[in-house]
């Protein structure tokens, strides 16, 4: 389940909570805009992913196709830990790494 954190009058957390009190939650990922130490938190502790709505477009189709983690250990205030750019397997590293080289970071584009 995707879900924005912000959904007017309630929030994605509900849905996170409301899944997990119908048995078995599916696995969930919960965006917002920017990033929010303490919400990402909060995000965290329900049991689902804290991702910003810039990321998505790049790491979407990972979070459908790949593995989760039992749960995400990631810090919601920082997008990458490490400090500088080395390359990797993670589909967001793969972005970065085409972003700093100026191709799209798809192996089946045009000119890569």
């Amino acid at each position: 389940m995707f879900t924005n954190l912000r959904l007017g009058e309630f929030n994605g957390l509900h849905l996170v909570h409301l899944a997990a009190a119908l048995g078995a939650p599916p696995r969930c990922i919960v965006y917002t805009d920017n990033m929010d130490l303490v919400l990402g938190r909060e995000v965290q502790r329900s049991g689902a992913f804290y991702e910003t709505a810039a990321c998505l477009p790049v790491t979407f189709k990972a979070y459908l196709q790949g593995r989760l983690p039992a749960a995400d250990r990631r810090d919601p205030t920082c997008v990458d830990r490490r400090g500088e750019l080395r390359g990797g397997r993670r589909c967001w590293d793969q972005h970065l790494f085409a972003e700093s080289i100026g191709t799209s970071g798809d192996p089946s584009a045009p000119g890569n």
